[in-house]
C-alpha cells in the first residue's frame, strides 16, 4: 500500500514553484521573499504534496528550477520558494509527505541524459545518484523553528510528471535504479512514482514499473481524460501493477478539462473510493494549488479533505474527525458546486 502510515484514501495535490510571478512586479532574480499567496494556501488539507519544478541539468544532475532565462538574463531560481513551502506546509500539517516532482519540458528533462547514446547508462547513474543525494541531504537537515514551531525538512520521495521529454526508452531502467538506491539500508524508505496521462506504446511503460513505482498518479483530465484506470494495468502498460498503487487525479484549476467520469462535484465525491479489479485506489490528488484561481482551489481542496477524512474505511462517518474550516465555515456541497459551475465546471 502507498504511504502505509497515512489515512486511506489519502488526499494529494500538486503545486508549482513557477507561479505566481514575484509580488509587486519585481524580477525573478530580485525576489527576496516568497509570494504572499503562499501563506494562504491550504497545505493543512493535503496529505501528499507534489512540488515542481525539478529539472535535469545538462550535466545530468537533479536541480530545483528551470533552464530558461528571464528578461534581463536572470535564471529561474526556485530554491528559496521550495524551502519556504516545505516549512509552511510542515507547520500547517506536520505529517504531510512532500515529493520532489520532475518536470518534462525540453532541455530540463531526461533529454539531457540521452543526447549521447553511448553514455546513457553513465548519465542515468549520475542522475539517480544525484536524486538520492538530494533526498539524503534534506533528510539530514536538522529540524528548524519556523513561525514559532519546530518543523522537519525531510523530502519523502521523487515523482515524474510522465510526459514530454521524460518519456524515454531508458526511463523504466532509471526508475528501477533509483528505487534500489533510495531504498537500500534506509530506516524509512523514500517513495518513487510517476504521473502519466496515457498508456500508448510510445510511452515506454512496462512491467518493471510495477515494482519500481510506489504510486502511479492518473491524470484523469486534459490529455489523459480518455485513459481509463484499467488501462494502466494492461499488457504493454504497467502490467502487474497493484491497483492499490493507483491514485485518482482530477483538475481543479480548470474544471472543464476533467474526464466525463469526474467532471462534476458529485462524481468527484465518489472518485476516492474508485475500485479497479476489486481494489480501491490509494487516494485522490488535485492539479493544482496556488494557480490563478487559488481561492477556489483552496475551497475544493478543503472540501475534498473533509469528505475523505470524515469517513472510515467502511464508508461510515468518522465522528472523531474535526472538519477544516474555510473562510470561517465548513465548506458544504452546494457552495463547492456553485464555485465549480461558475468556473465552467459541468453541472
Amino acid at each position: 500500500m502507498v504511504f502505509t502510515d497515512l489515512h486511506h484514501p489519502y488526499v494529494g495535490a500538486h503545486i508549482g514553484l513557477y507561479e505566481p510571478s514575484p509580488d509587486n512586479g519585481v524580477s525573478w532574480g530580485a525576489e527576496t521573499k516568497p509570494p504572499a499567496r503562499y501563506d494562504q494556501i491550504r497545505f493543512d488539507a493535503v496529505d501528499v504534496l507534489h512540488v515542481g519544478s525539478f529539472i535535469t541539468t545538462k550535466e545530468g544532475h537533479l536541480s530545483i528550477g528551470g533552464s530558461e532565462d528571464q528578461p534581463g538574463g536572470k535564471k529561474f531560481n526556485y530554491a528559496h520558494r521550495f524551502e519556504y513551502i516545505v516549512k509552511k506546509a510542515r507547520k500547517m500539517n506536520p505529517n504531510i509527505r512532500i515529493i520532489a516532482e520532475q518536470m518534462f519540458s525540453g532541455n530540463e528533462a531526461y533529454d539531457n541524459l540521452g543526447k549521447d547514446p553511448h553514455k546513457i547508462t553513465t548519465m542515468v547513474d549520475i542522475f539517480t545518484n544525484s536524486v538520492r543525494d538530494f533526498l539524503l541531504a534534506w533528510q539530514a537537515k536538522p529540524d528548524v523553528v519556523f513561525e514559532g514551531k519546530l518543523v522537519s525538512l525531510r523530502i519523502d520521495g521523487y515523482d515524474v510528471d510522465y510526459e514530454g521529454e521524460v518519456v524515454k526508452p531508458f526511463t523504466h531502467d532509471l526508475l528501477t535504479k533509483l528505487h534500489e538506491k533510495l531504498n537500500t539500508d534506509q530506516k524509512r524508505p523514500f517513495s518513487v512514482g510517476i504521473t502519466p496521462y496515457k498508456t500508448d506504446e510510445d510511452q515506454f511503460l512496462n512491467s518493471s514499473m510495477a515494482k519500481s513505482c510506489d504510486f502511479v498518479n492518473m491524470q484523469r483530465y486534459d490529455g489523459g481524460k480518455y485513459t481509463m484506470p484499467k488501462d494502466y494495468l494492461e499488457q504493454g502498460a504497467i502490467e502487474g501493477l497493484d491497483p492499490a498503487k493507483l491514485v485518482y487525479g482530477i483538475q481543479i484549476e480548470t474544471p472543464s478539462l476533467n474526464a466525463v467520469a469526474n467532471d462534476t462535484i458529485e462524481k468527484i465525491a465518489e472518485a476516492p473510493w474508485t475500485k479497479i479489479e476489486g481494489k480501491r485506489v490509494a487516494g485522490i490528488w488535485t492539479w493544482r494549488l496556488g494557480s490563478t484561481p487559488w481561492e477556489s482551489e483552496n475551497l475544493i481542496q478543503v472540501w475534498l479533505y473533509n469528505l475523505v477524512h470524515g469517513k472510515k474505511a467502511d464508508g461510515t462517518s468518522d465522528l472523531s474527525f474535526v472538519p477544516l474550516m474555510h473562510q470561517g465555515k465548513v465548506p458544504d456541497l452546494n457552495t463547492v458546486k456553485q464555485d465549480w459551475q461558475k468556473r465552467g465546471g459541468a453541472v
